[in-house]
């Protein structure tokens, strides 16, 4: 296993229960390449979990001001192999050369997707997939304006596992739904 560099510390104080949510999906380390959707310099949660493993890990990021900053962070720290500036919804019109991913991990963007693209944006993940599908979202309603300016960090859906079991997906969970840290990690494993 690798090295972890400090900078990939845990942003929150939840991550070591989201962390043990990850470890809970069979042969969830098992795998080589990783897409990785939402990452910015503060905010790389589980990352170290898959870089000490040695995945190659690409990032997709919605935000030019996030994706410029992750471009010049990830020249000194070497994490990531390719960064993609992107909206997850339109991954097909703009990255569809790129070959799949042993798996994706959406952790903490479904929710700011408006309702009525949750759905296709999942089932696009699927088809980029080889193995599994990670998804993370706070689990129901947990309002969140832009942060920083950065108008993707907006909620624009409340979900809760009925929304992921019902596409196939397994669930489980972390703290009630009104504290503030409640995770729903869903996941789904894609045979290629």
């Amino acid at each position: 296993m690798k090295k972890i560099p400090k900078v990939l510390k845990p942003w929150c104080p939840r991550s070591a229960a989201r962390k043990r949510q990850i470890k809970t999906i069979p042969g969830v380390f098992s795998y080589e390449t990783m897409l990785y959707i939402g990452a910015n310099t503060k905010r790389i949660e589980l990352v170290d979990l898959f870089y000490a493993r040695e995945y190659k890990i690409d990032v997709l990021e919605a935000w030019e001001t996030n994706f410029k900053a992750l471009a010049i962070w990830n020249k000194k720290w070497k994490i990531f192999d390719n960064i993609y500036l992107e909206d997850v919804r339109l991954m097909d019109e703009h990255i569809h050369h790129r070959s799949n991913w042993d798996i994706i991990i959406f952790w903490h963007g479904p929710e700011h997707l408006p309702r009525l693209d949750v759905v296709p944006a999942i089932e696009m993940l699927e088809r980029y997939a080889n193995h599994l599908v990670i998804l993370g979202c706070p689990r129901g309603e947990y309002k969140q304006p832009a942060v920083g300016g950065n108008p993707f960090e907006c909620h624009e859906s409340y979900l809760y596992e009925k929304d992921f079991q019902d596409l196939g997906y397994l669930t489980s969970t972390v703290r009630p739904q009104k504290p503030h840290g409640s995770n729903i990690m869903a996941w789904k494993k894609i045979d290629r």
